[in-house]
């Protein structure tokens, strides 16, 4: 219903901005509430008819890409996740989950991909760079991981954990 009724204040008003926001609100809070009821087809409707109205909103994006992970759906992944993070490039944290994004739809080199471009951006997040060494660690790319997880340990001495990854 207040779908329907944000629907119709947009249409009387097209240019009222808080009808259009609480419109793309319901919208992903439905998404929301789908998912979580594993009606992923219609939770992605929401979510893409949520960021049609809303394409900067950061939380709209990161469940629906979320939700493409749990259906697998490794192209929209990639899609989605290359547009979130022209929306951010220099956010860390926003790399961090889009890497997560990509390491569950096994695409490891995307990850990696989106870490370098943040790490030439961003090059003092120790997370960014520990996260690197990890991933450059599976791929047996032993020099490349000892690298980002020394450069991580000099940012932030005190993660204990890159430090035991690093030994």
């Amino acid at each position: 219903d207040a779908i329907r009724d944000f629907e119709q204040a947009c249409r009387l008003n097209p240019y009222n901005d808080t009808a259009l926001a609480n419109l793309a609100c319901a919208r992903n809070n439905l998404g929301v509430t789908l998912a979580g009821k594993k009606n992923f087809s219609e939770a992605i409707r929401q979510f893409e008819a949520a960021k049609a109205q809303k394409p900067e909103d950061v939380s709209i994006r990161l469940n629906l890409l979320s939700t493409l992970v749990t259906v697998k759906n490794a192209a929209a992944v990639e899609r989605e996740a290359r547009e979130l993070m022209k929306l951010r490039p220099n956010d860390p944290e926003l790399a961090l989950k889009v890497a997560a994004a990509f390491q569950k739809t096994e695409n490891m080199t995307a990850a990696i991909s989106i870490l370098q471009e943040t790490a030439e951006r961003v090059p003092d997040n120790s997370r960014i760079h520990a996260m690197l060494g990890r991933l450059f660690y599976r791929n047996g790319e032993l020099a490349e991981s000892e690298f980002h997880l020394q450069r991580s340990a000099e940012i932030d001495p005190n993660d204990p954990e890159t430090g035991r990854f690093l030994e």
